[in-house]
């Protein structure tokens, strides 16, 4: 397999907006199963993904669809998030089997132009994600939108010792080689999921990650 395929398909996938599966059984019932292929149910895998590219976004409406289910992907429509995908499986390679055939049918050529010095993704900002979020929670609780209760422990789940904390025992059970980056964004994740502000706002929180 050709290196500068695999890493430029890396890249590429790193642009993804990733939600933990248990978050999306959360809103199971509101989504709705696209293509002959489709499942009804939650997909295996413990995460699912979204694009952030508005590129990627008009791909996959004009014809895209059915080439992501032909690549062994589980597409869904739902009312907030708009297309959400997964994988339904687990213990083989994603990338040889879905995600570099997704990046070729989507007729990328990241691979011919890719250097070391200038790669073609964007990185999670932690420290501007976590500005931004304790603002909108204290705006939330100016307003009364959420409680005084609500509001501490959602500032308890952006502290350093919980970020910390989270990239630790990721690191610990986790087989995947992530970037620091990739780690902090995880962490971030793990530390809102449960909340109920984080589960009924989730859309909209979601659009506070900074990714430069």
């Amino acid at each position: 397999m050709d290196k500068k395929i695999r890493s430029a398909t890396e890249e590429w996938v790193e642009t993804f907006n990733m939600i933990p599966s248990g978050v999306i059984r959360k809103i199971e019932e509101t989504l709705k199963p696209l293509g002959e292929k489709s499942i009804s149910y939650v997909p295996m895998w413990n995460y699912m993904w979204t694009f952030s590219s508005v590129c990627d976004k008009r791909w996959l409406e004009h014809g895209g669809l059915e080439k992501m289910i032909n690549c062994g992907l589980c597409v869904f429509e739902q009312e907030d998030f708009g297309y959400i995908f997964g994988i339904d499986g687990c213990g083989y390679d994603f990338f040889e089997k879905h995600w570099i055939p997704l990046y070729k049918e989507r007729g990328l050529l990241w691979h011919q132009h890719h250097s070391n010095a200038e790669k073609q993704v964007r990185k999670f900002n932690l420290s501007k994600t976590i500005k931004k979020l304790k603002k909108e929670i204290f705006y939330s609780r100016k307003y009364n939108d959420i409680t005084k209760e609500e509001a501490r422990k959602l500032y308890e789940c952006l502290s350093e010792k919980v970020i910390r904390e989270n990239i630790e025992n990721f690191r610990r059970f986790s087989q995947h080689n992530l970037s620091h980056e990739e780690e902090q964004e995880k962490a971030l994740l793990l530390s809102l999921v449960g909340w109920d502000f984080w589960d009924s706002h989730l859309a909209f929180t979601l659009s506070f990650f900074v990714y430069e």
